[in-house]
């Protein structure tokens, strides 16, 4: 084999190897999750998802199908899975997602991962590996605390078991600043997914970004490849050791390329000799010089190895630092949280007591100017929080998210109407979102009573 050819299938072989074109991939069967509530609704996260997610199944491998599945208090299909290569795919995905209205106060993620499992349940019957991706506040509310504990317990010690036995990986991506990161964490380590905070529309597009280079990895779906990160949460100078042995063997393999293309050509343009004095070429390298090179190269491969081995080394310690920073900043979050809504609580009983007090004070007419100015100052103090009163008047249908029904009477109007508000209901703003302080009581007619003492309200 001369030079040139040898130079030309060097050549061949680096660019092959680089590129890594040559290897297909396997086609996916994805379910997407997503959250429905009103808890998603105040972050910007859910306004690129009719832009995001279409272009997300664009780049899944041929043969792949996708489904969504939104969810509230109860998970709904509103797409059943199908071939994100067929022509009326991303009409059907964005008519889909053109459901999602953010209206519902309660958010299930829970029974939303069961049903999603539940539709990759059989491998048998899929095109290829099943997976999920799950857009959500991170935040389980049932309306009962005890409930939702329960429900929670239940994602970390049965979910995430059936899902890793089906090897059904759960990508997670979290919208709210409230989520339940630990949770999530434990979730994306046994169904080896990976979880990411979206806390903008150009981070749920960098997620999905991620997603998407996971899970078109050569080497899925039976030896899942290490996790994805975004730039803002991957470890500073530490690279994955697949990469950095992929990337010395490649740079051998180009050194090897360049040096024997760089000599044949000095050797095609030198003057041409004297036609009766040819020129010799070189003798072919001994076998003890081949071998003292491989020895060199193999010394550099180890010293690279040795180099990777403690970079790995350092990776766990530097995630349970992460991971350890970003639950104690969510625990203080949530303590600030607490502390802010009694203190919002405390001005609202003071603000009932100031108006008794006012109303009994005018009864009997005595003077009430200081009175009124206290209430305006806390009014005022009451509005720089961000605390608004819930508009409910008489005449209004009943609605039990922001109300509580304490009494019901046979008054006039249609069933279900407020006939009389007893008792104000406040909302507070909290990390954009908002949050019920004091449901309103009010009296309702007689039948919303019959309603709710069947459970049906």
């Amino acid at each position: 084999m001369t030079r040139r050819t040898a130079a030309v299938v060097l050549l061949g072989y680096a660019s092959q190897f680089l590129l890594g074109q040559a290897q297909s991939h396997p086609p996916w069967d994805i379910v997407f999750v997503v959250d429905n509530s009103r808890s998603l609704r105040f972050t910007h996260a859910a306004s690129p998802l009719s832009g995001a997610l279409p272009a997300f199944a664009a780049r899944l491998p041929l043969n792949s199908t996708v489904g969504l599945l939104v969810f509230a208090k109860n998970p709904n299909v509103v797409l059943e899975r199908q071939s994100a290569a067929a022509a009326p795919f991303q009409s059907a995905l964005r008519a889909a997602l053109a459901s999602l209205n953010y209206k519902n106060s309660r958010s299930d993620f829970a029974e939303a991962l069961e049903r999603a499992i539940y539709e990759l349940r059989e491998p048998t019957g899929r095109n290829g590996p099943g997976a999920v991706i799950l857009v959500t506040s991170g935040v389980l509310n049932l309306g009962n605390a005890s409930l939702s504990a329960q429900k929670t317990r239940w994602v970390r010690d049965g979910l995430a078991q059936e899902a890793a036995r089906r090897q059904i990986p759960v990508f997670s991506i979290l919208a709210g600043p409230s989520a339940d990161f630990q949770l999530f964490q434990e979730l994306s380590r046994v169904t080896a997914g990976e979880y990411y905070r979206a806390s903008s529309p150009a981070q749920l597009t960098s997620a999905l970004t991620a997603i998407a280079q996971r899970l078109t990895a050569v080497d899925r779906p039976d030896h899942p490849a290490p996790p994805i990160r975004l730039a803002s949460e991957r470890s500073p100078g530490i690279l994955d050791r697949r990469s950095l042995a992929a990337a010395a063997v490649a740079a051998v393999l180009l050194f090897l390329t360049i040096a024997l293309t760089r000599k044949y050509l000095r050797r095609s343009t030198a003057p041409e000799r004297n036609a009766a004095h040819p020129v010799s070429e070189d003798p072919p390298p001994s076998l003890s010089t081949l071998r003292e090179q491989a020895g060199t190269v193999s010394k550099t491969l180890c010293d690279a190895a040795d180099s990777l081995a403690r970079a790995n080394d350092a990776v766990p310690q530097f995630r349970k630092a992460l991971d350890s920073y970003a639950l104690s900043t969510f625990k203080r979050l949530r303590d600030a949280n607490e502390c802010c809504l009694t203190l919002a609580r405390e001005c609202i009983s003071l603000l009932d007591h100031l108006d008794i007090t006012i109303d009994r004070a005018q009864a009997v007419n005595e003077p009430v100017q200081s009175l009124v100015g206290v209430r305006q100052r806390l009014l005022g103090l009451l509005e720089a929080a961000r605390i608004e009163e819930i508009p409910v008047k008489p005449g209004d249908l009943f609605d039990g998210s922001v109300q509580v029904s304490v009494e019901a009477v046979a008054g006039p109007g249609p069933e279900g109407v407020v006939a009389e508000v007893s008792r104000k209901g406040y909302s507070m703003r909290i990390d954009g979102a908002d949050v019920l302080i004091r449901a309103a009581e009010v009296v309702v007619s007689a039948k919303q009573a019959q309603l709710r003492s069947e459970g049906l309200a």
